[in-house]
């Protein structure tokens, strides 16, 4: 959700909806030299390339996995994320958290001599396969286990991380946590957006295969509102792939519902320095129209925003109330904004963080979804809505990540 201050300063960029040209962020990878201070003398190694023989790119949480390499030379395993990916000093692999990592391997006699492989952890998936083989297979097996990737968007490109579909009764706790309150348990009061409403679980259910979470007009917590609030943080992340929910959204003044992600660790900085991606945004009151933003600082590390708009109505004949599917599609050089796989807004910043030069920040960690219906606040100029329009709902079919093949 945006935040924002008289001081913000704004960065717009206008995308044809006829052509949604990707815009390239300039990206630099990290180094695979993980180590510096071993021996790289030629007269001790003689080897000047290593791989890893039998690659996975998908492990299943909990799952163990060795890996193996092309040289019976010491090996330096190196996770870049132990938390959701451990490796020992043998090469086994355990899947410890949902979300995506790189994994080196580097020579104990000469670090420059290495090589790296990404991985992801699923929480549903068959038992690994080497890369060679997944790519010939992928699409028949993954189908046979599990029906939801039949509808994968683009087969060729994406594979099934995580998905839920609120078939149950109740919220997965595997996955979504709840936040609670006005926001001053966190430090930023009214959620940085002098919000109306103080957030509830009692506001979140799960029932006939979707989740409903709904504003009500209640005095709660020194508020007159209640909402609810919900987040993969700490759960379920990954960096890059096609990020989807299908939601219906209550067209009334005053509510303002989000799909969208915050970054699972604040590698370079607090809000906004470490990004925010907003998949969709509302206001009640314009039930015709969806927005989309991304949030970063530059290197004088003031806020910055891209932003766009879908009219639902001119682009879709439709309106907010109706289901839609709402998707970012997020790569190391660009991001898309959809509505319905209509593509209406595609975004790059010239400037982040700057930590170390690379443009790419902050938009290269992992990050995790959020879904909230605020009420309220500043989106939508402190605009309240009415009585008669309470209680209201945010409806979400499903949430799914598709990960890069």
């Amino acid at each position: 959700m945006i935040k924002r201050t008289k001081a913000i300063s704004i960065l717009l960029m206008l995308v044809s909806l006829a052509s949604c040209e990707p815009i390239r962020f300039t990206f630099s990878k990290p180094s695979s030299n993980k180590n510096n201070t071993t021996n790289s003398s030629s007269s001790i190694n003689t080897i000047d390339s290593i791989e890893i023989t039998n690659p996975i790119d998908r492990l299943v949480l909990g799952q163990t996995y060795q890996l193996n390499t092309s040289t019976d030379e010491e090996i330096i395993w190196e996770s870049g994320n132990t938390n959701i990916v451990s490796i020992d000093k043998e090469g086994v692999l355990t899947g410890k958290k949902i979300g995506s990592t790189t994994i080196y391997a580097s020579l104990a006699i000469d670090s420059s001599v290495s090589t790296e492989m990404n991985i992801t952890v699923v929480n549903k998936t068959p038992t690994p396969t080497s890369s060679s083989s997944s790519s010939n297979n992928n699409s028949s097996s993954s189908s046979q286990t599990n029906p939801i990737e039949n509808e994968n968007p683009n087969p060729k490109k994406y594979k099934l991380n995580w998905h839920d579909e609120f078939d149950g009764n109740s919220l997965n706790m595997n996955y979504w946590s709840y936040q609670e309150g006005d926001g001053s348990q966190y430090g930023i009061p009214g959620w940085g957006n002098s919000e109306q409403q103080y957030y509830s679980q009692d506001n979140v259910s799960v029932n006939n295969g979707a989740l409903k979470i709904t504003a009500r007009r209640e005095n709660r917590g020194g508020k007159a509102y209640t909402s609810a609030r919900i987040r993969t943080a700490n759960k379920v992340a990954f960096t890059y792939g096609r990020i989807e929910a299908k939601i219906k959204l209550p067209p009334y003044q005053g509510l303002w519902p989000a799909f969208w992600m915050l970054p699972d660790t604040t590698t370079y900085g607090n809000w906004p320095n470490s990004g925010e991606i907003d998949i969709m945004e509302a206001k009640g009151r314009l039930p015709n129209e969806t927005s989309a933003a991304i949030h970063f600082a530059d290197n004088n590390n003031q806020h910055k925003y891209n932003t766009g708009t879908c009219d639902l109505n001119q682009t879709l004949s439709s309106n907010m109330k109706d289901w839609h599917t709402y998707a970012v599609e997020w790569e190391s050089d660009s991001i898309f904004f959809y509505v319905d796989d209509i593509c209406f807004f595609g975004s790059k910043c010239n400037q982040y963080s700057g930590v170390q030069g690379n443009s790419g920040q902050p938009f290269d960690k992992n990050f995790h979804i959020l879904l909230n219906l605020a009420v309220g606040g500043m989106f939508d100029n402190y605009i309240n809505p009415n009585d008669s329009d309470l209680p209201a709902s945010m409806e979400v079919d499903y949430v799914r990540w598709w990960g890069l093949k």
